[in-house]
């Protein structure tokens, strides 16, 4: 599965108030390169949002090269 049908079955189970497979998903996307930065901001996701997980798996995410501000 890609990163992009992670999300949008996050997408789904957030917005059916499946908040287990919701995060699941979301750590499957981010497992497979979704950036952070680009979930957060997402309106199905508004459930998710008082989750201690879901804000977890929505900051930002060091790059390969290394964290911001590294060379």
């Amino acid at each position: 599965a890609s990163a992009d049908c992670s999300v949008w079955a996050a997408k789904a189970y957030a917005v059916c108030g499946d908040r287990a497979r919701a995060l699941a998903a979301l750590r499957r996307a981010g497992k497979l390169g979704y950036p952070a930065q680009g979930l957060a901001g997402e309106d199905e996701f508004a459930p998710l949002r008082e989750e201690p997980e879901y804000r977890r798996l929505t900051a930002a995410r060091p790059t390969a090269s290394g964290p911001r501000g590294s060379p």
